[in-house]
């Protein structure tokens, strides 16, 4: 929901209004109030089982609902060390958390939290970190992910060698 009262423009999410009786003010003369269609998104990329713009509650969505939603780290693929959220915080949040920081001279900072889904506190961590709009995730492939292409691109040239090779020695 928007309100504009005067110079001063105001978006609340509907469901903050209906449950935070605080945020139910009172219309006065001349405001407008105009309800806004916002859908909350965040990109799941790599080594999951759906790489997808999925939706989300304006509610909210933790890691853990995000990760269920894109069908979970790919069990073969995947490097659950490797598990990324990439975001732009604003600056002040920034700021506590690396004051020395070059990027700190814009309003909204670049930040990328790694979690290890290998440490049984990460999945806790997982349950209670909040997804927010036009969040990425990316999983990295697990080290041997890359090596097994190799392997299997290798074996899609060697297998017809060997098959014909096979042939051959059939027909001697």
């Amino acid at each position: 929901m928007r309100l504009s009262r005067g110079p001063v423009t105001a978006t609340v999410p509907l469901t903050t209004v209906v449950s935070n009786p605080k945020e139910n003010i009172y219309l006065r003369p001349n405001d407008v109030l105009t309800l806004v269609r916002d859908p909350q998104t965040f990109i799941a990329v790599g080594a999951l089982g759906n790489s997808t713009e999925l939706p989300f509650q304006a509610d909210g969505i933790t890691l853990a609902q995000a990760l269920a939603k894109a069908r979970g780290l790919s069990d073969f693929a995947a490097d659950p060390a490797g598990t990324f959220i990439f975001r732009f915080e604003p600056a002040s949040v920034v700021r506590r958390l690396s004051p020395s920081s070059r990027l700190l001279g814009t309003p909204l900072v670049p930040v990328v939290y790694r979690i290890d889904m290998r440490d049984p506190n990460s999945l806790f961590v997982s349950q209670a970190f909040r997804m927010r709009n036009r969040d990425l995730i990316y999983v990295s492939n697990a080290p041997f992910t890359e090596v097994q292409k190799v392997l299997t691109a290798f074996s899609g040239v060697t297998g017809p060698v060997s098959s014909a090779a096979l042939a051959y020695s059939y027909a001697k």
